[in-house]
């Protein structure tokens, strides 16, 4: 687990950075130095012209990885280490200890993260997470057999502290496997469950239709697969949201039918520049599978940004990255009504305009009284991670969470009605990782506190980590792409009083 202090101190600060830093860094092995009782140790540390970062590990608790990172820019004055250099990056250091943002009150404890026992096999990636309305969360990913030319959508449910026996929902020889449009598995109701995944069609690389399953017994059988939708367009369908809806399955997709012509120009619907009319589309399935209903929601939107929906007693949300006719790409939602979706507004006015799409798609929870949604932009060349709550008229203006460069791929949970947790991935660094950070966040008075959970790759393969509320903490997972991929989730304790201990 790594923490980063979030202090302007000119003695500690978040990263390796700068023209001072752009040689290749020497890595310095260091004798393990006992600093205090609270088993504080030097680890490693990085050297560079003008700058050298320390990495302590607290061996007193149950982290795996290193749990400070901080950095001085004192110069090195010989090739050896500068060991002046280092008592005054752990002084630094160990004066923020105690005010650390995973700190809190002797009687909250000390915030932990632990990996768990992962029920995914070799292989796996582009992991779900969905709260199962019992005290349950659910994980879906897909998962190679038969040589690792065909897929399999399996799913676990955490329950009690661990992970059950996974089940197959379906699988096949000719689905659609991409980093950014990824399967689910939720639920609808006690018993009832419904899947999605994406299966190919001729017409392109970028031709594939949304198919949809719901299983009547909590996963003991899966209905025949059926589609949402019958425009029967060599087309790209998904970045699908399922949620539950009126005692049905609403779903709601990016739908390609209207890039058809630049899809018969150029063999890649949609995907030419991103110059065809992506459309986002909501339909309603029955217990059977047959579609009740189906809509145009909006009619131009991102041609390949995730989508997100929440749902509390009667009212349904959704938002997405919407599209304008000057390429501006801002994140939009609207709220389903007695005549149906409310005519889209946006959720901030960054005015990004960005000819392509980023693949940065927004997230979205939701109480009877609140909603929260994070997500990612680069306006005005400023990249950034931005969470915003619901108000009566809309949504409040933002609060930044991460202007330093961040690859965003966010989600968010709330955890009351004043309190959001955001996820997202932090800045790439020349090693090509980044961290997966999270930021308490109160609707009043912003960012609470922030850290870091894990390192992993900044690659596309690393896909969109997810957060789920769980009892007694968040539940994360992710994708390690090293070759096989695997999945790795992990648990963060939030203990009773820690959101009092932070206002």
């Amino acid at each position: 687990m790594f923490i980063h202090t979030t202090t302007n101190s000119p003695s500690v600060v978040r990263a390796m950075r700068g023209a001072n830093c752009r040689r290749r860094r020497r890595i310095i092995s260091l004798r393990l130095l006992q600093l205090s009782k609270q088993h504080i140790t030097v680890a490693t540390a990085w050297q560079g012209p003008g700058s050298q970062v320390v990495v302590l590990r607290d061996a007193a608790r149950d982290f795996e990885r290193p749990v400070i990172e901080a950095m001085t820019n004192t110069r090195f004055t010989s090739p050896g280490f500068a060991r002046v250099g280092v008592f005054s990056v752990i002084g630094a250091v160990l004066g923020l200890w105690s005010a650390l943002a995973v700190s809190a009150p002797e009687s909250t404890g000390t915030l932990k993260f632990a990996l768990l026992q992962d029920p995914a096999g070799p292989g796996a990636r582009t992991p779900h997470l969905a709260v199962d309305g019992t005290g349950g969360v659910l994980l879906s990913w897909l998962e190679p057999y038969a040589d690792r030319k065909n897929w399999r959508l399996k799913y676990s449910r955490y329950h009690s502290g661990a992970w059950q026996t996974p089940r197959v929902v379906a699988e096949g020889d000719s689905w659609f496997i991409n980093w950014a449009d990824f399967p689910s598995v939720v639920a609808l109701s006690q018993q009832r469950l419904a899947a999605h995944w994406l299966a190919k069609r001729d017409g392109g690389v970028y031709a594939y239709d949304v198919m949809i399953s719901q299983s009547l017994d909590d996963g003991k059988s899966w209905s025949p697969p059926a589609s949402p939708h019958d425009d029967g367009t060599s087309t790209e369908h998904g970045f699908v949201s399922l949620f539950p809806w009126r005692g049905e399955a609403g779903v709601i997709w990016l739908d390609g039918r209207e890039t058809q012509s630049v899809g018969e120009q150029t063999g890649a619907p949609g995907h030419s520049g991103h110059h065809g009319g992506m459309t986002l589309r909501y339909g309603l399935l029955g217990a059977d599978n047959a579609a009740l209903e189906e809509s145009l929601v909006d009619g131009l939107v991102c041609d390949c940004c995730q989508t997100d929906a929440a749902v509390a007693g009667d009212q349904a949300l959704i938002v997405y990255r919407n599209r304008t006719d000057r390429e501006i790409r801002d994140i939009f939602f609207t709220r389903m009504g007695p005549r149906g979706w409310s005519d889209p507004q946006p959720v901030a006015n960054d005015d990004w305009e960005m000819p392509a799409c980023p693949v940065n798609g927004p997230a979205l929870d939701m109480t009877a009284d609140t909603a929260a949604v994070a997500w990612f932009t680069a306006a005005q060349g400023n990249a950034r991670v931005q969470v915003a709550f619901s108000d009566a008229t809309g949504f409040a203006a933002p609060a930044v969470i991460d202007a330093n460069d961040p690859l965003g791929r966010v989600d968010i949970v709330l955890i009351d009605d004043h309190t959001a947790v955001v996820s997202w991935l932090g800045a790439a660094d020349r090693d090509g990782r980044a961290a997966l950070r999270v930021a308490f966040v109160d609707r009043e008075t912003g960012k609470l506190a922030e850290l870091s959970l894990h390192s992993l790759a900044a690659s596309r393969l690393a896909g969109f980590p997810q957060a789920a509320r769980s009892a007694g903490g968040l539940l994360f997972a992710w994708t390690e792409p090293e070759e096989p991929s695997r999945i790795r989730t992990g648990f963060l304790a939030i203990p009773d009083g820690y959101l009092d201990s932070l206002r």
